[in-house]
């Protein structure tokens, strides 16, 4: 039951003996490895406030543990810690450490290759994270999949683009086809990666949503006439759920409408907030109080001068309706079935 620590080049080799008898083996790097003791006790595990690179390690946790299929309580007996350090562990509310999530993975026999994404989120700081695209897309980050989908309350402010979240299949590949990507190839897999965001929106208790989105960015045309046309119906669309609220910010508004870019508030119901802000080829995930109070003041600005529901469909409507015109009059004005069907 107890792990023993080796260390060639600064790295940890944890062996947790699987409850089936074979051996895995983790190598974490921890520096020194010196004084690993040969029955694990938690490190610097003490109550705290949790965040959400706390809490996404532990959901990382969880899930490892429970695909095995092994309760807590047997975990905890094999790891020789309290079934409270593993509940608390999972729910983001002790701190962890890379021998922590080393040691409990390696005893889940967990892949290398998960041990070594938990471990890059573990060894993050709290209040200010960056992560690389490293030639992919935001879409595919593994930590805004996980606040996105565990948020109660969402709020979008994009000036550019329509928001990831509310694309069709075709503005989604048109755009990513005219401001290019590394590999052509994979524009059809991240499509569908980005359409997959949009199943937050689909879950049994969805989350609250307000997306902020700058006239600019539904006058920047993106595609044809007929993309554009079925977007802005899919907006119509998205925004009669009562989870979902759209408000056009109208260049009328001024300055006191535009943001030097995009970002996301997610808010939780028993957990800090965290501000998601997106760059070209980094993402920058946020929570410290400066931070936070800094774009909610951005957001309240920008909500100050946005349409208000009613308003704001009328416009899309609008929009909508010019762009089917300006496909009528370029030969490609018949609606597609999409928006048929939402018509």
């Amino acid at each position: 039951m107890g792990g023993r620590g080796s260390g060639v080049g600064g790295a940890v080799a944890i062996r947790a003996i699987s409850w089936g008898g074979s051996s895995d083996v983790v190598d974490c790097g921890r520096g020194d490895t010196s004084g690993v003791p040969d029955r694990h006790k938690l490190l610097g595990m003490s109550e705290l406030q949790t965040t959400g690179r706390r809490r996404e390690v532990g959901a990382a946790l969880k899930r490892v543990r429970e695909e095995r299929g092994w309760p807590a309580y047997r975990l905890a007996e094999r790891l020789d810690w309290t079934p409270s350090h593993i509940s608390r562990s999972e729910a983001g509310k002790r701190r962890v450490t890379d021998f922590d999530v080393g040691y409990y993975l390696g005893m889940c026999g967990a892949p290398r290759g998960e041990v070594e994404e938990v471990l890059k989120t573990v060894n993050e700081p709290d209040d200010y994270r960056l992560q690389l695209h490293q030639g992919g897309i935001a879409d595919e980050l593994r930590s805004l999949i996980f606040l996105e989908s565990t948020a109660n309350e969402i709020f979008t402010v994009e000036p550019i683009y329509i928001p990831g979240m509310l694309q069709t299949a075709d503005y989604a590949r048109a755009l990513l086809q005219e401001i290019g990507v590394d590999d052509p190839s994979q524009i059809d897999g991240f499509v569908q990666i980005r359409m997959g965001r949009a199943e937050v929106l689909d879950q049994r208790k969805p989350p609250k949503c307000v997306f902020y989105i700058h006239e600019s960015a539904l006058r920047s045309r993106v595609g044809d006439p007929r993309v554009m046309n079925e977007q802005l119906l899919h907006l119509l669309f998205l925004g009669d759920r009562v989870e979902c609220a759209i408000r056009v910010v109208p260049i009328a508004a001024g300055a006191r409408g535009m943001t030097a870019g995009s970002f996301h508030i997610f808010r939780y119901k028993e957990d800090p907030p965290v501000v998601y802000v997106q760059h070209e080829t980094t993402s920058e995930f946020l929570e410290n109080d400066y931070e936070m109070d800094a774009y909610r003041n951005i957001l309240n600005r920008v909500a100050s001068v946005a349409l208000d529901g009613a308003q704001s469909r009328e416009f899309l409507a609008t929009m909508a309706s010019d762009y089917e015109r300006q496909g009528d009059a370029s030969g490609n004005g018949a609606l597609g079935r999409l928006a048929q069907e939402q018509l």
